[in-house]
């Protein structure tokens, strides 16, 4: 595993884009607000397993976002009710890092 630097931003999930692409490959577009940061953050998920996509639906929109380092990955919980579980890679611009997406209102024991 990448080291990371130890900087931590918290976000909120604003929207989703799913685009179906050629050979059964998916790409998501996920806007979020991070406190403390005028500006959206906007994050292309490059390749992923399990349940991304039943967030275009608006299950994951205002999902909490815990930000760590300069890295590029993410552990998605969707649908609601599952655990921190599905591993995601994103390209973050501006790099932001790891990041562990929360339901609402879920402590993040999990990590």
């Amino acid at each position: 595993m990448e080291s990371v630097n130890r900087a931590f931003l918290l976000g909120t999930v604003k929207r989703v884009h799913i685009e179906h692409g050629p050979n059964g490959h998916h790409r998501a577009i996920i806007s979020l607000a991070v406190e403390g940061i005028k500006a959206e953050q906007t994050l292309r998920v490059v390749a992923f397993n399990g349940f991304l996509g039943d967030i275009e639906g608006g299950s994951g929109l205002g999902a909490l976002i815990y930000v760590e380092g300069a890295l590029r990955r993410v552990w998605a919980a969707w649908p609601p009710g599952r655990r921190l579980q599905e591993y995601v890679a994103v390209e973050v611009r501006p790099p932001l890092g790891k990041l562990v997406i929360l339901e609402p209102g879920d402590g993040g024991g999990d990590g």
